[in-house]
C-alpha cells in the first residue's frame, strides 16, 4: 500500500504502539492529578484525526507522526483549559539542553506551544525540525529525508532553533 492511500485506521494501526509511547512521554511531565490519561490522549487523537483526514496530508510516518504528535500536546493544551484543570507541562529534556540551561524556563505546554508557532512565522523550516524531533520523536536523518535536506542542515536549524526556543522560553 502507497504511503498516499493509507486511512487514519492504517496509520493508527501502524503507528499506535509509538503514539502510546509518545503519550506516555507527555504524561512524564505532568502533574500526579492529571485528569487525562495517555490512553484517553491516544483515543482522542484518533477521533481528531478521523475529522481532519480530508485536509491533512500525510505522504509519510514522519507527515503523520509530526501532526499527531502536535494534536495531542494541543489536546492536552485544551484540556487544561477546562475548569478546575491543571495546566499541562512539556519535558523540555527532549530539547537536548544542559541542566542549566534548562532552570528558569517555561516548561508550560501552551508556553511552549505559542514558541513554536512564533518561531514557525520566523523560520518555518526550523519549527518543523522542532515539531519533528522534539514532539515527533524522529531522528536528524529521518527529518533530513521528510524535509529534502541535508543532515547536516537539520543539525544546524536544530542547534539554531534550540538556542531561539532557550531564549524565547526564558522570557
Amino acid at each position: 500500500m502507497e504511503a498516499e492511500d493509507r486511512s487514519v485506521d492504517d496509520w493508527m494501526e501502524l503507528l499506535y504502539k509509538e503514539l502510546q509511547t509518545r503519550a506516555e512521554r507527555l504524561f512524564r511531565s505532568q502533574p500526579a492529578n492529571h485528569t487525562l490519561e495517555p490512553g484517553a490522549l491516544v483515543n482522542d487523537l484518533y477521533i481528531r484525526l478521523t475529522r481532519v483526514r480530508s485536509s491533512a496530508d500525510w505522504k509519510s510516518r514522519a507527515d503523520f507522526l509530526a501532526y499527531a504528535s502536535r494534536s495531542m500536546q494541543n489536546l492536552l493544551i485544551n484540556h487544561a483549559k477546562k475548569p478546575h484543570k491543571t495546566r499541562p507541562r512539556v519535558d523540555l529534556s527532549g530539547l537536548e539542553l544542559s541542566k542549566d540551561a534548562q532552570k528558569g524556563l517555561d516548561d508550560d505546554a501552551e508556553a511552549v506551544s505559542v514558541a513554536l508557532d512564533k518561531l514557525a512565522k520566523l523560520k518555518e523550516r526550523q519549527a518543523t525540525v522542532v515539531l519533528l524531533r522534539f514532539l515527533g520523536g524522529l531522528k536528524v536523518d529521518e527529518v533530513a529525508e521528510h524535509l529534502g535536506v541535508s543532515i547536516n542542515t537539520v543539525e544546524k536549524d536544530w542547534t539554531s532553533a534550540r538556542t531561539w526556543l532557550l531564549k524565547e522560553l526564558a522570557k
